[in-house]
Order: C-alpha cells, then structure tokens, then sequence
C-alpha cells in the first residue's frame, strides 16, 4: 500500500512540476557603445594602435561584424610622446591582422623608456600610459614529443628555459612564428605569466603553436589529424618572449581569464582590467622583446 501511495504522489509530482513548464525569452539589453583600443609599443617597432567599438556579448561575430566594428575617424588625432618627443599615428592597412585597419607611429621603442598615448577619437580625448621593461633572454629551447614511443611521431611541443632576474614583480608574454605557416607572431591559449612564485628562479614553460584569427586556419593540412597548437620535426620557429610592466600583464591576464570561463554558468564574472583613462575599453602596452630562433630537430629532442 506504501509502495502505491508513493508511486502516486511521485506521478503527481512529475505532473505538477512539467505542467508549469514554460518557454521564457530573455531580450538582453544592448551594451552601451564604447570605443575599444588596443595598442602595443615593442622595442626596435612601430607603434601601432587598433580603434575599435565594442558589440553584444552574443553577437555573431563574422566578416561585416568586424568590418562595422572599425572605428574610422577623419578628425582623429592620436600622439605618443615621450622625452618631451611628439609622434602622430597615421592610419595603415595590414592584411595580415585580424583588424586590416590600424594607426601607426613613426617613433621605435625603446628599452626602458616611458610612452604616453593620446587618442582624440570621435570628440573624447583617451589617455594611457606604458613603459618597454628590460626583455629577459632565453636559455635554452627543447622539444618534447607528443607521443615518445611511437616511432613515426613527429608532433609535440616547445619547452622555453629561462631565468627570472631577483627582483620580485615581473611579467612576461610569449609569441611564436611558425616560419612558412605563421606571416605573424601569435600566442598560445595561456600566454602570460607572472614570477610569483619563481623569482629569482630558472623557469620552464610548455609553448603550444599560437591561432591568428586573420588566416581562418583550423589545422595542419600537410599531415592527416595533427592538431594546429602542434609543432612538428624539421620546422623552423622563432620565439618572442616579452617582458611588460604590471597594467599591461592585468589586461592579458583578465583577458584569458575571461576565455577560460567563458560558458560556464558556475565561474565567477571576470571584469576585464584597463589602463586607458577617458572611458574606453582596452589596452596600451609596451612590450620588451628578446628573441629566439630554433630549427627542430632530434638534437632538441628531451623526454
């Protein structure tokens, strides 16, 4: 008798709780338009400077969606100074970016030097500040395969040695340019690091190849199933390991912080860190750049 009673209440229940079903549309509000930069000074380069507008956290997001998100402004007027030294961007178009539209300065950074950048854009005036830190120099470039005791592998990954200077409080970015694959140096899914808990110390870091957007690639399709992040024996690939001062880090660091929670209804909101003042979104950051240039090989070869 308990046992029918139970069954009853439960299809009572089932009935009540499907009965009250209904589907619901949520109209999620349109953001507020917001200028959006993205500027990067590099020891021994051009400045440059991408003005852009933000879009909905759901739009999708295909050619028209980036040509629209383009900022041109006739009247704009965008300076980076430093020793007392005025430079004014100027609009360029480099297919090779994701953005083909950017402004670019006629200064090159210099290590250790402090650079202001002015953006007048659309009547508001955005202001920011950056510094180029001392870049740290790699040790050494090993390379672990992917599958070690299968003979035929030729997949894997780089490893990068190098040692944190002793003083607490620096932050590092790595790139890669796959030589015939990459026309750009791109960055791996995790790509910035603080030394925290290394300071002082020798470090190693796993690279994984890098994506530009700009390409549209997806995989290698030189070989059957090897993966895009994948490098592979007798390619040539230069790093870029960068050295940037603690704002710039904030901005990566939140950036990838965001991507790594990005559809999971149980992480916290990540609010995205700027250093540009007057109320746009982004970054202007300076980059300390030493580089490496390996050929892989099995003289490179670690377990």
């Amino acid at each position: 008798m308990e046992k029918k009673l139970f069954k009853i209440l439960s299809l009572i229940f089932i009935l009540i709780i499907t009965s009250c079903e209904k589907d619901i549309t949520v109209d999620l509000p349109k953001p507020e338009d917001k200028i959006v930069l993205e500027g990067i000074i590099e020891n021994g380069q051009y400045p440059y400077l991408y003005v852009t507008k933000n879009i909905a956290y759901f739009d999708k997001v295909d050619t028209n969606t980036l040509i629209n998100m383009i900022v041109i402004d006739s009247n704009a007027v965008i300076t980076v100074t430093h020793d007392n030294i005025i430079d004014t961007m100027h609009l360029v178009v480099d297919f090779n970016s994701f953005i083909p539209i950017k402004y670019q300065g006629n200064i090159k950074g210099e290590i250790g030097k402090t650079y202001k950048l002015k953006a007048i854009i659309k009547g508001k005036t955005y202001t920011a500040t950056t510094t180029i830190p001392n870049p740290v120099p790699l040790d050494s470039v090993k390379f672990k395969l992917r599958f070690p005791n299968t003979a035929d592998d030729s997949t894997g990954f780089l490893w990068m040695y190098a040692t944190d200077p002793d003083t607490i409080g620096n932050y590092y970015r790595l790139f890669s340019k796959t030589i015939g694959k990459d026309n750009v140096f791109v960055h791996p899914y995790n790509s910035v690091a603080d030394d925290q808990y290394f300071n002082g110390q020798s470090v190693e870091y796993q690279i994984s190849r890098g994506y530009n957007p700009a390409t549209g690639e997806e995989s290698d399709q030189t070989k059957e199933a090897v993966p895009r992040w994948v490098f592979l024996k007798g390619e040539t690939v230069v790093l870029k390991f960068c050295s940037l001062d603690v704002e710039h880090y904030k901005f990566w660091y939140s950036i990838e912080l965001q991507n790594a929670t990005d559809g999971n209804p149980f992480a916290s909101p990540v609010t995205v860190k700027t250093n540009i003042k007057g109320g746009a979104l982004g970054v202007w950051g300076g980059y300390g750049a030493a580089f490496d240039t390996v050929y892989i090989d099995n003289s490179i070869i670690i377990n």
